[in-house]
């Protein structure tokens, strides 16, 4: 294989990356935000599109099913998915999107509003089988447009987020990190978590916290670095085992 075709796939398997967590954010997001969120997302689909024109030409009345194809092998397992309620129609309407900017860019006669609203027909050919020559391989992943839900840098966390008033359990978690920065019920990811610890990178949840969020927080955490611990009763009773099984983690 060429060094242009490996860069390409390499492009592509990046941009499908980029592709899913936009998805995942739009899911996060409401009203005209998330309609916002959704048509820059189709940029990504457009540069897609273009790059597997490059390596499959000809097969453009495939793009949908390659598209789909090609994001569900990126995914994460069934259960993460299932956490984000939205993310199947998001992916479709981002797709949409994105093939309609496609259309548009490659072909004048789709700027003139008579197809403004619905996707050629031909791009939405999904009992066609593509091809199985998809490209399989990835440059350095573009920048999120979900940074902005990243945990921010430590020093702006302690500018302006100063520690919560303590309670019973982040005055026992003061005494198993002696210095450190506590902050009770912290926004992550569009969900409160009961306690993080950026000093630590460590994310607390009380017990009883156990919803279907869980695998979407433990998604997020595991892929930024972050340690999530859900805690029991038992872990509550004793101040020495709960302080022994969070630095275990």
């Amino acid at each position: 294989m060429h060094d242009r075709e490996k860069e390409i796939e390499r492009r592509i398997i990046n941009l499908t990356d980029h592709l899913v967590q936009s998805c995942m954010s739009a899911s996060l997001l409401e009203d005209d935000v998330r309609v916002h969120h959704v048509r820059q997302s189709a940029n990504t689909v457009f540069e897609i599109s273009s790059l597997l024109m490059e390596v499959l030409p000809g097969r453009e009345n495939y793009l949908y099913n390659l598209l789909q194809q090609l994001t569900a092998q990126r995914l994460p397992n069934k259960r993460v998915m299932d956490s984000f309620g939205s993310f199947w129609s998001d992916l479709d309407a981002i797709i949409k999107e994105g093939l309609l900017l496609y259309n548009q860019k490659k072909d004048e006669k789709y700027t003139d509003g008579k197809n403004s609203q619905e996707c050629p027909e031909g791009y939405l050919q999904k009992d066609q089988e593509p091809s199985s020559n998809i490209p399989v391989a990835v440059e350095s992943l573009l920048q999120s447009d979900i940074s902005d839900c990243l945990p921010p840098p430590l020093e702006e966390i302690r500018q302006n987020n100063p520690i919560a008033i303590p309670d019973w359990l982040s005055t026992r978690l003061q005494k198993c990190f002696p210095g450190s920065l506590i902050m009770a019920n912290w926004k992550y990811r569009g969900n409160n978590v009961d306690y993080y610890l950026p000093d630590h990178k460590l994310i607390l949840m009380r017990p009883g916290r156990l919803t279907k969020s869980y695998a979407r927080l433990h998604y997020y955490a595991e892929n930024e670095g972050m340690t999530l611990i859900w805690l029991e009763e038992k872990d509550l009773q004793d101040e020495k085992n709960l302080c022994r099984k969070i630095k275990k983690r």
